[in-house]
């Protein structure tokens, strides 16, 4: 109900957080973490996230849902890959994968 009346918001901040992750995905890394837990962790909580808010933004299946949000971690990814001070890693898909599944079990004691 609350996520129901509030879904414009939920869009606006869902395209927030993307542009932001994208930004942070992109751009040099300043303060390189890559491969270590801390980097795991913030790939789960933003894709954690990222499943809240595109639950609350757009109707239909959560599986439909949690696919668009893998296929954009694969996309940051392959992006990455041709990026010079970037790097692909699977580690980082599958730390996205597990944000989605935390989000999608939590989801149910939400509904």
């Amino acid at each position: 109900m609350f996520i129901e009346r509030n879904q414009r918001a939920f869009k606006a901040l869902f395209w927030i957080a993307l542009t932001v992750i994208s930004y942070l995905a992109f751009s040099p890394d300043s303060n390189p973490v890559s491969e270590s837990l801390g980097d795991k962790i913030s790939h789960v909580l933003a894709f954690t996230s990222l499943g809240f808010l595109i639950d609350g933004a757009y109707s239909g299946s959560f599986l439909k849902k949690g696919a668009v949000l893998l296929s954009y971690g694969f996309f940051i990814e392959i992006v990455q890959y041709f990026l010079p001070f970037r790097e692909f890693s699977l580690f980082d898909i599958g730390a996205d994968s597990v944000g989605i599944g935390i989000y999608f079990l939590v989801r149910r004691f939400m509904v």
